[in-house]
């Protein structure tokens, strides 16, 4: 078996990458990309691909453990990450992330930073713990100090609307896209809840948006909300519907999705078909796994996520596990 290293997730053999979601140049990009980062500073990465949109690539986000070598690195007690990205806000403020106390940092790397000797990543922190407390520290966090209460008075407003038991599960921002926004992450059980909350925080979402959710599963057994927050909560949210048992390979709820989408013309037949069958069988040492989210308030668009770790990475990385 190959050894663990970011490279080598994509390059097993026991895990077919369709060329429908990943074709050969976008492969070899992500490959060299990795190559520039320690074998072990990640155990877990998600390939993001929009559908039926070939021309924008495929991004890449990087999960940072806490305990982990990763983490270590990117704190900045142990060498490893290219010593140019040491002097740029964004990895600074990643770096104090690492040495925050979150369980995980996530960097996401859009297909466009490459090639660049200075990526630039947008930065995701998980809570330390449940409760509001920790979900402004989260906020203060990636901010760099206490935020401003008038600048982020919204941000707050929908951080304390989130319902119990539910709880915040990601926090970030798109430090690459010249705008100070957060973005939230909620987990809900059921899609009711998700709208009873939206509706909660004055989601300026327009009547051709809510019609979207009809091309949702109605039956997942978790969605994962993705809510923009600026001085306003924003019209572009994201809702990743999840399924548990898509490594069945019997899945009538996922097969009935994918079709809903090809026929909104939101996936081509061709990315349909690969999904369905990623990531068929894997070897004893890695965990693969496939998801989606399907973004309104803009022009609709469906973005698929393939997951690949090791096998010992915590079951954690899945958000609404």
């Amino acid at each position: 078996m190959l050894t663990n290293t970011l490279r080598n997730l994509l390059a097993d053999p026991s895990i077919e990458i369709p060329p429908a979601l990943v074709c050969a140049p976008e492969r070899n990009a992500l490959e060299q990309f990795l190559a520039q980062l320690p074998h072990d500073f990640a155990s877990c990465i998600l390939l993001e691909r929009a559908l039926a949109c070939p021309q924008r690539g495929v991004d890449l986000t990087l999960h940072v453990q806490a305990g982990s070598p990763g983490q270590a690195m990117l704190a900045g007690s142990s060498a490893g990450l290219p010593r140019a990205w040491s002097a740029m806000p964004a990895w600074q403020r990643a770096r104090s992330l690492a040495r925050g106390g979150h369980e995980w940092v996530l960097l996401e790397i859009d297909a466009e930073q490459f090639a660049s000797a200075r990526p630039v990543p947008h930065i995701f922190v998980s809570p330390a713990r449940a409760g509001l407390e920790a979900a402004m520290g989260c906020l203060s966090a990636l901010h760099g100090g206490p935020p401003p209460i008038a600048a982020f008075a919204r941000v707050f407003a929908c951080l304390q609307a989130i319902p119990r038991p539910h709880g915040l599960c990601l926090m970030g921002r798109m430090f690459g896209r010249g705008h100070d926004d957060v973005r939230v992450l909620v987990p809900f059980k059921r899609l009711s809840d998700l709208r009873r909350y939206l509706e909660a925080v004055a989601w300026p979402g327009s009547a051709d948006a809510r019609q979207g959710f009809a091309w949702l599963p109605q039956d997942a057994d978790c969605y994962l909300l993705n809510l923009e927050v600026g001085a306003q909560v924003r019209p572009r949210i994201g809702i990743e519907p999840y399924l548990w048992n898509l490594g069945t390979g019997a899945e009538p709820r996922w097969q009935q999705y994918l079709s809903g989408l090809v026929a909104a013309r939101l996936c081509t037949s061709a990315e349909a078909e690969a999904l369905r069958r990623f990531p068929g069988q894997t070897s004893d040492g890695l965990r693969a796994s496939v998801s989606t989210k399907l973004l309104l308030g803009v022009t609709p668009q469906v973005k698929a996520y393939l997951s690949l770790a090791y096998a010992n990475t915590s079951q954690e990385t899945l958000p609404c596990a």
